[in-house]
């Protein structure tokens, strides 16, 4: 997030920069901080364990682009995503097609 911005504008800024795609934010999906996928060493030796939170959006505009940021936007149904597939996001996209109301907490 930039300084001064509200978690809806930074989804929206940071979805639009990195597929080029316009979006209106839905909801919390779920958040995720279990350790054994959100923890990384970095080559300098600090190691941090980060919290991840996920948004159902809806594209309302735009079109697919590439950034400085991503190397290919294309979509894939749940059940086919391509491999190599990191293993902290299964359980995300999971979640994210199980439409349950209140937010997952992993």
């Amino acid at each position: 997030m930039e300084t001064g911005e509200s978690a809806h504008d930074c989804i929206a800024r940071e979805v639009q920069e990195e597929t080029g795609y316009e979006v209106k934010v839905l909801r919390v999906v779920g958040v995720y901080s279990d350790p054994k996928n959100t923890t990384i060493t970095y080559p300098g030796g600090d190691t941090v364990n980060y919290v991840s939170i996920l948004f159902e959006c809806q594209v309302v505009g735009g079109a697919p682009a590439l950034s400085d940021e991503s190397t290919a936007v294309d979509w894939f149904p749940p059940d086919a995503l391509p491999q190599p597939f990191h293993a902290g996001h299964i359980p995300r996209v999971q979640d994210a097609v199980a439409r349950q109301v209140a937010a997952f907490y992993r």
